[in-house]
């Protein structure tokens, strides 16, 4: 599959801290965490000069997950969330992962005229 990239940025004072959640479930910060055998990646970083008592400062994170090598099974309801002392704010995205058709059929089929052949094939993909 491909890679699939999400980024989330958010500002506040103080500087907010992003975390991410898949389905409700808490993905970890810095790590890479197998989900149907490839690793999300998650990669965190700070802009902007940060000061407290300046009110021109910005105090902005951000935050990438990024899904290696996507397959089916990454489909999910993916939630941003930034945090700091004053609260919180999310941001969700549904990430739907389509998937090629594949298509099988018996390789070897032999017909005697004047009957018929019948011919079966099957495919399989997402959607369906």
């Amino acid at each position: 599959g491909i890679n699939v990239n999400i980024t989330c940025t958010a500002t506040g004072k103080p500087r907010p801290v992003i975390n991410w959640l898949r389905n409700n479930a808490t993905l970890r910060s810095n790590n890479s965490i197998s989900n149907g055998g490839d690793p999300i990646i998650l990669t965190n970083s700070t802009m902007g000069n940060c000061s407290i008592s300046d009110p021109a400062s910005q105090c902005v994170s951000s935050s990438t997950l990024e899904i290696l090598n996507s397959v089916a099974s990454d489909r999910g309801v993916y939630t941003c969330v930034a945090t700091n002392e004053a609260g919180s704010d999310s941001r969700t995205v549904l990430v739907i992962i389509n998937v090629i058709p594949t298509v099988t059929i018996n390789p070897t089929l032999i017909a005697i005229s004047p009957q018929d052949l019948n011919i079966t094939c099957t495919a399989t993909g997402k959607p369906s």
